[in-house]
């Protein structure tokens, strides 16, 4: 039997999945045709921008009370 809570973080997974495949596309189609770009540093830019948009959105919405905080800015750290 499938759990729902299982199928729900599937779903969530899938929609994050696809939104990252069509700002690929998008961010693809708009740097090679319409700016002109090599389509090969097109396509590394724009599966770059998916990726951090997936890692982003999955951790949003499946980390729950683990979240990435970021990029540590050196103010967990105090001298003395």
């Amino acid at each position: 039997m499938i759990n729902p809570r299982n199928l729900k973080k599937f779903f969530y997974f899938a929609l994050v999945g696809g939104f990252g495949t069509v700002l690929n596309t998008a961010i693809l189609y708009l740097l090679s045709q319409k700016a002109g770009m090599n389509y090969l540093f097109a396509s590394a830019i724009a599966t770059e921008i998916a990726i951090v948009s997936n890692f982003f959105g999955n951790n949003y919405l499946h980390s729950g009370t683990r979240k990435m905080k970021g990029i540590s800015t050196g103010n967990s750290c105090h001298s003395n």
